[in-house]
């Protein structure tokens, strides 16, 4: 049991703990060990955030290791602590009368908590060889021009240094250049976090741009084992109306002609792998896809090009 022992102060142990993880929720099992430890050492007084955080440092090791042990009894609560037994007495965390300060035990106790693994160094107060590490995925594949032009985005060298102004990228802004660099959702989260960190609110969300991105999809997708398929009428639609917002088309009725080129591409010789199709003829060594390219737009009744 938990409680003031001559010379230590409030000491609380493993076994202190174990029931209440066990019974705990799953996802809730590291606030519900935290509450605990904070009942158990008995503060009269307001914790302070320095106490909050170690006490909440201890309830996730605390947390990491019994998982680990309670995986390995096959979760039985009888043999863990039949196995366990040493460990169940070790002091988890120990606070003295006079101060809030974690103490340690030679004998009995753990190392004092902490975090898992070394602490994240913020970007601004990295090594240039940590930095150069960080940005590596950014400029992999990219021309100068693009990185220069996106430094001139963040440092706003457009502008006068009397008058900055802040510059936001749109939506549609946004998945034009994430389309443009074909750079993956890890590396624009990457991009939008350096970014932003030194002009705020630069660079949308990435579910902002998911939205803008459903938008001007078509709705529905025809998927099978061996083919995929979207409406024609619909993509016109979309490709069109995607093309009119992005050049500020003033709204009226109107009558407009939508010129695309198509054509097909195919390629053969892909990886055959062993799960099997409902048909047995089918294959997926071969590749086969028509593609399609708005051109221009035109206003039937004046005749002009869009």
């Amino acid at each position: 049991m938990a409680g003031n022992e001559a010379g230590h102060g409030a000491i609380v142990r493993n076994r202190d703990l174990i029931d209440v993880w066990i019974e705990a929720p799953t996802g809730n099992r590291k606030q519900v060990v935290y509450e605990k430890i904070l009942s158990l050492i008995d503060i009269t007084d307001k914790p302070s955030k320095h106490l909050k955080s170690n006490i909440m440092k201890c309830s996730q090791l605390f947390g990491l290791k019994i998982a680990n042990k309670w995986q390995k009894v096959g979760q039985s609560r009888n043999r863990l602590l039949q196995n366990q037994v040493y460990w169940f007495d070790k002091i988890i965390y120990r606070i003295n009368n006079d101060s809030e300060e974690n103490t340690s035990s030679d004998e009995e106790q753990e190392p004092p908590c902490r975090s898992v693994g070394r602490p994240r160094v913020p970007f601004e107060e990295a090594s240039k060889k940590t930095k150069r590490r960080r940005v590596a995925e950014l400029t992999t594949d990219r021309s100068a021009n693009k990185l220069q032009f996106a430094v001139n985005v963040v440092s706003g060298s457009n502008h006068s240094e009397a008058s900055p102004q802040i510059f936001s990228f749109s939506t549609a802004e946004a998945l034009a250049l994430m389309v443009d660099l074909d750079i993956s959702v890890r590396k624009y989260l990457l991009l939008r976090s350096v970014i932003n960190g030194k002009a705020q609110n630069c660079l949308p969300r990435y579910k902002e741009l998911q939205k803008t991105k459903n938008a001007i999809l078509p709705s529905q997708f025809i998927i099978t084992e061996i083919s995929a398929e979207v409406d024609l009428q619909e993509l016109l639609q979309k490709t069109a109306e995607s093309i009119l917002e992005i050049i500020n088309f003033e709204e009226r009725e109107c009558r407009i002609k939508v010129i695309c080129k198509w054509g097909f591409d195919g390629s053969s010789g892909h990886s055959q792998y062993k799960q099997k199709f409902s048909d047995l003829e089918n294959t997926d060594e071969f590749l086969f896809l028509v593609a399609m390219t708005p051109l221009r737009l035109i206003d039937m009744e004046t005749n002009k090009v869009l």
